[in-house]
């Protein structure tokens, strides 16, 4: 199944339509996951006060690690799904297994969001993973919005553990540099890892979520992020 956005009007970014530390998170923590009402990138950042440093330093615009449900519409199953940058040069493919859910930015929590999946967010037993590739068109470099999330993530010590800059990836010829960070709520632990890319004219960011910090990245989700693709329009 093939997921194609049909404009590329709105700026921004976005990495998960919703990822969280699984069900149950608490609504002071996240705003509404609804579709199309955030104007954070990537969902609402789990915490108001690293969200708050980014947007006034820099405006880039995270990821959410709270749980969020994935839209009405959303895809499922088994498929390939693909989504053009934001300026239509370029167009940027990943596979999802059978049991993920997966839709496009028409169906995204934010215009930013190009292409996010989603499984899980249960229960404990059954911890929310999700991924989403986003466009951002902020002024920054990728090392520069790489950097200035990562400072942003430092500044909250006590919501946030195990900050580490990981080594840069290559993806299908691209560098993404990137780091990984828990996230501790009340509601429980995330691992999350943020990757970006220089891609034609602008930044894309891989947003990689799982909802138990306690645990190593799994396996799926390492795969699931490496087999992103990357080719013209």
């Amino acid at each position: 199944m093939t997921i194609k956005r049909l404009g590329v009007a709105a700026l921004g970014l976005a990495l998960l339509a919703g990822c969280g530390d699984g069900a149950g998170s608490e609504e002071s923590e996240s705003a509404s996951p609804t579709p199309a009402t955030s104007t954070e990138a990537a969902t609402e950042p789990d915490t108001e006060r690293a969200d708050e440093a980014t947007k006034e330093e820099t405006t880039v615009a995270e990821e959410t690690d709270e749980a969020t449900e994935a839209p009405e519409d959303a895809r499922t199953g088994e498929g390939t799904f693909t989504a053009p940058t934001l300026s239509g040069r370029v167009n940027l493919t990943i596979d999802a297994p059978e049991g993920w859910e997966a839709y496009g930015v028409e169906e995204a929590i934010t215009d930013f969001d190009l292409i996010t999946l989603m499984k899980g967010g249960t229960g404990p037993e059954d911890p929310l993973e999700s991924i989403i590739v986003s466009d951002q068109q902020i002024g920054l470099d990728a090392q520069g919005t790489m950097e200035s999330m990562y400072q942003s993530y430092g500044s909250d010590a006590e919501r946030y553990s195990g900050l580490t800059e990981l080594a840069p990836l290559t993806l299908d010829g691209t560098q993404f540099v990137g780091f990984e960070v828990v996230s501790n709520t009340q509601s429980g632990t995330s691992r999350i890892q943020y990757w970006f890319a220089d891609i034609d004219d602008t930044v894309i960011g891989i947003f990689v979520h799982h909802g138990n910090g306690d645990e190593p990245m799994p396996d799926e989700l390492i795969a699931l992020r490496d087999s992103l693709t990357i080719s013209p329009a």
